[in-house]
């Protein structure tokens, strides 16, 4: 039996289309060749799909379909992002923004999941993150950390989901 898998590249603009993040454009140039690399998998083009600051809609209809067809789903996101009283979101194109829960709950149970938001955003420190964690919860929760520079939206993920 085969892997189904796909890999979904966001990135997005500044807000203004005419003056891009460029270290945006070239994080998902950079994904797709890592990607396509034996390191990094060998991912066929036909499995990854990029993205340039999509409206709000399109992505998650990407991120559901992909998720529904798929083993496992793998998605970056580079750009901008933030948090506010409803949680951490990033800017997905002009004055559109979509919350990390938004994108979780568009992932059904048993889809293998990794979601890295390379976003610029407040520092919070792994650990208050995961003092925010329900201890009561018997669930394994699989976390990567690099420099303990992103937040975490630990409490949307599931076993078998990873949110970088």
């Amino acid at each position: 039996m085969t892997l189904q898998r796909y890999a979904l590249l966001v990135e997005s603009w500044n807000g203004v289309p005419t003056a891009p993040i460029h270290s945006a454009k070239k994080d998902l140039e950079d994904w797709n060749d890592f990607l396509r690399s034996c390191l990094g998998g060998a991912w066929s083009g036909c499995e990854i799909l990029p993205l340039h600051s999509p409206l709000k809609e399109s992505f998650l209809a990407n991120v559901e379909s992909l998720a529904q067809k798929n083993d496992f789903l793998f998605v970056t996101f580079s750009g901008n992002g933030g948090r506010d009283a409803e949680g951490d979101y990033i800017n997905i194109s002009p004055n559109q923004i979509v919350y990390v829960n938004e994108i979780m709950e568009r992932i059904p149970d048993g889809v293998s999941t990794t979601i890295i938001l390379d976003a610029c955003r407040s520092f919070h420190s792994l650990q208050e993150q995961m003092s925010s964690l329900n201890s009561d919860e018997d669930v394994d929760y699989d976390v990567a950390a690099s420099l303990q520079i992103w937040e975490h939206s630990f409490e949307t993920l599931r076993p078998g989901h990873v949110l970088i």
